[in-house]
């Protein structure tokens, strides 16, 4: 009988032992899940700043000529008068 505690005791202490590994592996694997998000999220964010940068800069450079043409015409038509 006492045998048959001792060896139970002992597979409770393995046991334990696997269990607190395990939830030690969770964690870290968990933490190196949350950096990838973070640095997946932070490259997205990164490459809209750049993409929006690019199509703000394409529309003042499209604006400025606009205005170029429209400076021609009033003066032009100024011009006529």
């Amino acid at each position: 009988m006492e045998d048959i505690k001792i060896i139970a005791s002992i597979f409770g202490a393995i046991a334990g032992g696997f269990l607190g590994y395990h939830k030690y592996m969770m964690f870290q694997i968990d933490k190196k899940v949350d950096q990838k998000l973070y640095d997946k999220e932070v490259d997205h964010i990164t490459t809209n700043s750049k993409n929006n940068f690019t199509n703000l800069n394409d529309k003042i450079v499209t604006l400025a000529e606009d205005v170029k043409i429209i400076k021609t015409h009033i003066l032009s038509v100024l011009n006529n008068k």
